[in-house]
């Protein structure tokens, strides 16, 4: 498959595609515009007064145009090119008011607050016998950490002498 570029976005696209499939400019060839059909003849004058009053400026809605598969210029028009489209900045969402913040400030401009301040960090970590394990001290972290192996160490031995002793 050969591939081209969308004039509107620069996108690769199959050279044979009827649209961009990024930005949905229409990559159709322009339309052949038919010459105008003979004048037709002269109303009368009096007929002629009355010709505005009688026929609407536009055809009604739900009469079908002569070349209905030709695109009309203002309705098939793409729907964005890139010269519309505004990129925004990267930025985060200050806690305190919603303000969008570019990444490269720590502080919000608008009201001070700072990235993540207003997140509370409470950690807990509550087990039945032993109780808060973030509260603890190190070496009492240590002592639950070395109690727990022993316990696990224990479970394994017992397996091991029960599942030896069928073999």
């Amino acid at each position: 498959m050969t591939t081209a570029r969308c004039p509107a976005c620069d996108a690769a696209v199959a050279s044979d595609a009827p649209w961009c499939t990024l930005c949905f400019a229409d990559l159709r060839p322009a339309p052949v515009v038919p010459a105008p059909a003979a004048a037709a003849p002269a109303a009368p004058v009096m007929a002629a007064a009355l010709l505005p009053a009688m026929v609407p400026a536009q055809p009604a809605p739900h009469a079908a145009a002569p070349d209905a598969l030709a695109p009309h210029p203002i309705l098939d028009a793409p729907v964005a090119t890139s010269a519309d489209i505004k990129l925004a900045e990267p930025g985060w969402p200050c806690q305190a008011c919603g303000e969008m913040v570019a990444l490269d400030l720590g502080d919000c401009p608008h009201c001070g607050g700072s990235f993540l301040g207003g997140t509370v960090v409470d950690v807990s970590l509550r087990l039945p016998v032993v109780g808060d394990v973030a509260k603890m001290s190190p070496g009492g972290r240590a002592g639950v950490m070395a109690a727990g192996a022993g316990v696990i160490a224990l479970v394994l031995v017992l397996l091991y002498l029960m599942i030896g002793h069928f073999l």
